[in-house]
């Protein structure tokens, strides 16, 4: 949409939570466009903590990332465990107004089973109705049973944990909302809060050519840049030969091959996780004309590698 277009839904709502950025709605490239979402929460959308304070919930949070185009960076994707403590890392992503990817801040969140289940024996013991107490002492096997619920679900509670601190940091939203609706008001009641983000522009004659090359990447990378022709050839036909290299190559497909090089080379390593793995073949398979994108993972991808080398070398 255009900018004129921006501008009338957002006065539309004139007291919505606003987390516009004011870059997408300067000039944009015309390989880009900007679009804005309303999203309508309710009361029983959040956490009420004390003070008449609400914090979205986990759900909540999820739709304010995808109505902001929010993705997370594979490369920085991990939890891990420390004694019996799960920490979660992650790190948030959106595309700029140049059509190149912002990196939001990296954010982990720790998860002790331990802390957890003590807390939970506290308050229970103080409860009315206990669960996990007879008297003032626990019973055994309860107890033994809350521990093993926490610790059933601790990882993934701590990639939640950091994945909901990475969106809340990329969209510089806090945590909790001061009186964002009245004490007394419905669990129905509710709130609209504003969010834009850069997508391509479909109906640009550049934008339509790149989906549908990336559509034959597959193809591309079996049969050679004429894959879209094949059909129309009998099946005997060898593919056209590659012309040979000029004597004086073009600097730029230098750095092309070596980026291609060096994520293949990092592939083969066998030292990438599985996220890390699986950018590496999406850069090969659906980016080998963007060598803005090849440099940048094969730089990530190198670094995992060293990072990884160098644990190995201090666990040794």
């Amino acid at each position: 949409m255009t900018k004129s277009q921006a501008l009338e839904i957002i006065k539309r709502y004139p007291d919505a939570k606003n987390y516009i950025k004011q870059s997408h709605l300067e000039q944009l490239s015309p390989l880009v466009e900007v679009a804005i979402e309303a999203i309508t929460c309710k009361k029983e959308d959040f956490h009420c903590l004390p003070g008449n304070t609400y914090m979205p919930r986990k759900e909540t949070i999820d739709r304010f990332a995808m109505a902001a185009g929010i993705s997370f960076n594979p490369l920085e994707e991990s939890t891990r465990k420390e004694n019996d403590c799960y920490i979660g890392r992650s790190q948030a992503m959106v595309m700029g107004p140049d059509g190149k990817y912002c990196y939001g801040d990296v954010c982990e969140y720790e998860y002790d089973v331990t802390i957890r289940h003590e807390e939970e024996m506290l308050i229970d013991r103080n409860s009315r109705t206990p669960r996990l107490h007879a008297g003032a002492k626990p019973v055994e096997d309860r107890a033994r049973l809350a521990y093993l619920t926490l610790r059933k679900t601790a990882r993934q509670r701590a990639n939640t944990g950091a994945r909901s601190r990475a969106i809340l940091s990329i969209l510089g939203m806090q945590t909790g909302f001061k009186d964002l609706f009245a004490s007394d008001a419905p669990p129905t009641a509710e709130k609209t809060f504003l969010f834009s983000r850069i997508i391509v522009n479909t109906k640009n004659e550049m934008v339509l050519h790149r989906m549908l090359d990336s559509l034959t990447a597959p193809a591309k990378a079996l049969y050679g840049s004429d894959a879209r022709n094949l059909e129309a050839q009998p099946l005997h036909l060898a593919l056209p030969e590659q012309p040979e290299p000029e004597e004086d190559p073009d600097p730029a497909m230098d750095e092309h091959e070596e980026a291609i090089a060096s994520i293949q080379e990092s592939l083969e390593s066998g030292l990438l996780g599985p996220r890390a793995t699986l950018a590496a073949r999406d850069a090969l398979l659906n980016h080998q004309s963007d060598d803005a994108y090849l440099a940048d993972i094969a730089a990530r991808l190198k670094a995992a590698i060293e990072n990884r080398k160098h644990m190995q070398q201090n666990n040794q």
